[in-house]
């Protein structure tokens, strides 16, 4: 609710008639009911305003959450685009290291069958020299 020129003229209004009031119960006489009427409307005023400066400043703090959760939302984005991007790489890294491994399984396998019918063929020489 802002502030207008109705709210000033209702305040210098009933601002008099509130302080005659508060005067007249200082001094111990009873109050009419035109005067409690008149309190609660002040009364009821400042709460509106006071609520008012609230729901202001909580639209406010809503605001810069929801700034702030978007901020947040984003770094998690780029987190993620990271994370992504890493196990993207690791599967590459894992595939070449699979391949090469593999080849080297090969070779070693190759090698030691070489090895091994080079060691036949020198027992079948020496065996068949005799």
């Amino acid at each position: 609710m802002s502030h207008t020129r109705i709210d000033d003229s209702f305040m210098d209004m009933i601002k008099p008639k509130v302080e005659a009031i508060k005067e007249k119960f200082s001094r111990g006489e009873g109050l009419r009911n035109d005067d409690v009427i008149t309190l609660l409307l002040n009364s009821q005023y400042n709460h509106n305003n006071h609520l008012d400066s609230d729901v202001g400043s909580l639209k406010n703090d809503f605001s810069s959450l929801k700034n702030d959760f978007a901020v947040l939302s984003s770094n998690i984005d780029v987190k993620l685009a990271h994370i992504d991007v890493k196990i993207a790489n690791l599967g590459k890294q894992m595939e070449e290291s699979l391949h090469k491994n593999t080849l080297r399984i090969i070779g070693w396998g190759f090698g030691i069958l070489a090895l091994f019918n080079l060691l036949l063929r020198i027992a079948e020489y020496f065996i068949t020299k005799k």
